[in-house]
């Protein structure tokens, strides 16, 4: 190994692709690989272990481009929403997976999804939402109730009680109701939408709808 390296085998160059949040000082000390160092010596599956234990990382691919160059692609976490459980707030990925990382304040604008088994659910919730973005940009955080639906809570306090079966027939119905009717402006906090041949509303005090994660702490 000595010898191919003085022969030109050596690292020269490392070529990243795919970094975005991870820091380059974080991916300098997971490479391990100063410039110089034998490229047929150097142990990519264990670097390729210590790249993926990074906290924005998902998938990483090393390769050793003969003679000098080490390639690195990275696939980051997308963060989709803030969970929180127990009083405390999580960033999470499209997986369900909590982004370990330490200051989360800057995720302040992502919809807050609330409740035990909340995370593993809420990129399908994210897709229903989307398809009504003006309804989308209203929301403020969501409630997985009983394991099996969603109660989305907006800014305003408005809480839209979504049925377990067809969510997102139930969110287009919204969308439609407010549209030809201006439901969303008649001053209804709760609009139930879990049967399908009947919406029902109602009014309640303001504090009736329990605590609000939008005041968090991040």
């Amino acid at each position: 190994i000595e010898i191919s390296a003085k022969l030109g085998f050596a690292v020269d160059d490392v070529v990243v692709v795919g970094r975005s949040e991870t820091s380059p000082e974080q991916l300098s000390a997971a490479l391990a690989l100063p410039r110089g160092t034998p490229i047929l010596g150097f142990d990519a599956a264990a670097a390729h272990a210590r790249v993926v234990s990074l906290p924005w990382v998902r998938r990483a691919v090393i390769e050793r481009r003969l003679p000098d160059v080490v390639s690195v692609h990275i696939d980051e976490r997308k963060p989709i929403a803030l969970w929180q459980k127990d009083g405390e707030f999580s960033l999470i990925d499209a997986e369900g997976a909590i982004i370990p990382i330490g200051d989360i304040a800057r995720f302040n604008q992502l919809p807050v999804v609330v409740g035990a088994g909340a995370a593993s659910h809420a990129k399908h919730l994210i897709d229903i939402l989307a398809a009504e973005p003006d309804l989308a940009r209203r929301v403020g955080w969501a409630v997985w109730v009983g394991e099996r639906r969603w109660n989305v809570v907006f800014k305003d306090h408005v809480q839209i009680k979504l049925p377990e079966d067809r969510p997102a027939e139930a969110w287009r119905r919204l969308a439609e109701l407010d549209r030809t009717h201006g439901l969303l402006g008649l001053n209804y906090s709760i609009i139930d939408l879990r049967f399908e041949d009947r919406v029902i509303v109602r009014k309640l005090p303001p504090d009736d709808g329990g605590d609000d994660p939008s005041q968090r702490n991040t």
